[in-house]
Protein backbone atom coordinates (compact mmCIF):
# COMPACT_ATOMS: atom_id res chain seq x y z
CA UNK A 1 0.00 0.00 0.00
CA UNK A 2 1.68 3.71 -1.11
CA UNK A 3 0.94 6.54 1.07
CA UNK A 4 0.16 9.19 -0.77
CA UNK A 5 0.40 12.54 1.58
CA UNK A 6 -1.39 15.91 0.97
CA UNK A 7 0.78 19.17 1.36
CA UNK A 8 -0.70 22.00 3.16
CA UNK A 9 0.41 25.69 1.88
CA UNK A 10 -0.05 29.03 3.76
CA UNK A 11 -0.92 32.27 2.27
CA UNK A 12 3.03 33.03 1.85
CA UNK A 13 3.29 29.94 -0.22
CA UNK A 14 4.90 28.22 2.34
CA UNK A 15 4.29 24.08 3.44
CA UNK A 16 2.46 24.27 6.74
CA UNK A 17 1.12 21.72 8.84
CA UNK A 18 2.52 17.72 10.37
CA UNK A 19 3.45 17.19 6.32
CA UNK A 20 5.06 19.93 6.16
CA UNK A 21 8.45 18.85 8.13
CA UNK A 22 8.76 15.59 6.26
CA UNK A 23 7.61 17.07 2.70
CA UNK A 24 10.65 19.36 3.16
CA UNK A 25 13.28 16.66 4.26
CA UNK A 26 11.88 14.29 1.15
CA UNK A 27 12.82 17.07 -1.08
CA UNK A 28 16.15 17.23 0.38
CA UNK A 29 16.58 13.59 0.14
CA UNK A 30 15.34 13.23 -3.35
CA UNK A 31 17.54 15.89 -4.87
CA UNK A 32 20.56 14.84 -3.27
CA UNK A 33 19.99 11.70 -4.72
CA UNK A 34 18.78 12.79 -8.26
CA UNK A 35 21.49 15.78 -9.08
CA UNK A 36 24.83 15.45 -9.60
CA UNK A 37 27.11 16.86 -7.40
CA UNK A 38 29.14 18.39 -10.66
CA UNK A 39 26.19 20.47 -11.26
CA UNK A 40 27.36 24.23 -11.16
CA UNK A 41 24.29 26.41 -11.20
CA UNK A 42 20.60 25.48 -10.16
CA UNK A 43 19.92 28.32 -11.58
CA UNK A 44 20.90 27.19 -15.17
CA UNK A 45 18.95 26.13 -18.23
CA UNK A 46 20.40 22.83 -18.32
CA UNK A 47 18.75 22.24 -14.79
CA UNK A 48 15.44 21.54 -16.33
CA UNK A 49 15.54 18.28 -17.15
CA UNK A 50 17.00 17.70 -13.62
CA UNK A 51 14.68 19.75 -11.98
CA UNK A 52 11.45 18.12 -13.83
CA UNK A 53 12.66 14.75 -12.81
CA UNK A 54 13.08 15.73 -9.27
CA UNK A 55 9.08 17.26 -9.79
CA UNK A 56 8.10 13.57 -10.40
CA UNK A 57 9.64 11.47 -7.85
CA UNK A 58 8.70 14.11 -5.16
CA UNK A 59 4.93 13.53 -6.52
CA UNK A 60 5.10 9.81 -5.91
CA UNK A 61 4.46 10.46 -2.29
CA UNK A 62 3.16 13.75 -1.93
CA UNK A 63 0.59 15.77 -3.55
CA UNK A 64 0.66 19.47 -3.72
CA UNK A 65 -0.82 21.98 -6.54
CA UNK A 66 0.88 23.51 -9.55
CA UNK A 67 0.98 27.03 -7.89
CA UNK A 68 3.42 25.49 -5.69
CA UNK A 69 5.82 24.17 -7.97
CA UNK A 70 8.21 27.03 -7.96
CA UNK A 71 8.56 27.47 -4.06
CA UNK A 72 9.04 23.49 -4.23
CA UNK A 73 12.14 24.13 -6.99
CA UNK A 74 13.27 27.09 -5.39
CA UNK A 75 13.52 25.06 -1.84
CA UNK A 76 14.84 22.09 -3.65
CA UNK A 77 17.97 24.25 -4.96
CA UNK A 78 18.27 25.77 -1.28
CA UNK A 79 19.31 22.05 -0.20
CA UNK A 80 21.01 21.12 -3.35
CA UNK A 81 23.37 24.35 -2.44
CA UNK A 82 23.27 23.77 1.41
CA UNK A 83 23.92 19.62 0.56
CA UNK A 84 26.84 20.77 -1.89
CA UNK A 85 28.55 23.13 -0.12
CA UNK A 86 28.74 21.09 3.32
CA UNK A 87 29.71 18.27 1.39
CA UNK A 88 32.60 20.26 -0.19
CA UNK A 89 33.70 21.70 2.85
CA UNK A 90 33.75 18.33 4.62
CA UNK A 91 34.94 16.03 2.26
CA UNK A 92 36.85 17.74 -0.68
CA UNK A 93 38.90 20.53 1.20
CA UNK A 94 41.35 19.71 3.92
CA UNK A 95 42.14 21.89 7.00
CA UNK A 96 43.24 24.79 4.78
CA UNK A 97 40.94 24.42 2.33
CA UNK A 98 42.68 23.50 -0.08
CA UNK A 99 41.31 20.46 -2.84
CA UNK A 100 42.35 17.42 -1.45
CA UNK A 101 42.56 14.61 -4.42
CA UNK A 102 41.48 11.64 -2.89
CA UNK A 103 37.54 11.13 -3.35
CA UNK A 104 35.83 11.21 -0.35
CA UNK A 105 35.10 7.23 -0.24
CA UNK A 106 39.20 6.66 -0.05
CA UNK A 107 38.99 9.97 2.89
CA UNK A 108 35.87 8.40 5.08
CA UNK A 109 34.26 5.00 5.55
CA UNK A 110 31.44 4.48 3.59
CA UNK A 111 28.87 4.68 5.62
CA UNK A 112 29.63 8.25 6.45
CA UNK A 113 29.32 9.21 2.88
CA UNK A 114 26.14 7.02 2.56
CA UNK A 115 24.79 9.05 5.47
CA UNK A 116 25.20 12.29 3.17
CA UNK A 117 22.17 11.16 0.96
CA UNK A 118 19.81 10.95 3.94
CA UNK A 119 21.01 14.33 5.90
CA UNK A 120 21.86 16.64 3.97
CA UNK A 121 18.28 18.14 3.59
CA UNK A 122 18.06 19.86 6.73
CA UNK A 123 20.31 22.35 9.08
CA UNK A 124 20.03 19.52 11.77
CA UNK A 125 21.03 16.68 9.06
CA UNK A 126 24.10 19.12 8.45
CA UNK A 127 24.90 19.33 11.70
CA UNK A 128 24.85 15.94 12.32
CA UNK A 129 27.53 15.06 10.05
CA UNK A 130 29.60 17.57 11.08
CA UNK A 131 29.33 16.41 14.95
CA UNK A 132 29.87 12.34 13.92
CA UNK A 133 33.30 13.59 12.07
Amino acid sequence: MVLIRFVRWNARGQPVGKESEGFVSYVGVIVCRMVPISIENWRAPKMKPYKENVLDEIRKDYIFGDEHENHVKMEAGRLFTTFKTTFTRLYMRDTNLDVVDKSPKDKYPPHRTRALGCLCSSEKGVRKIEKEL
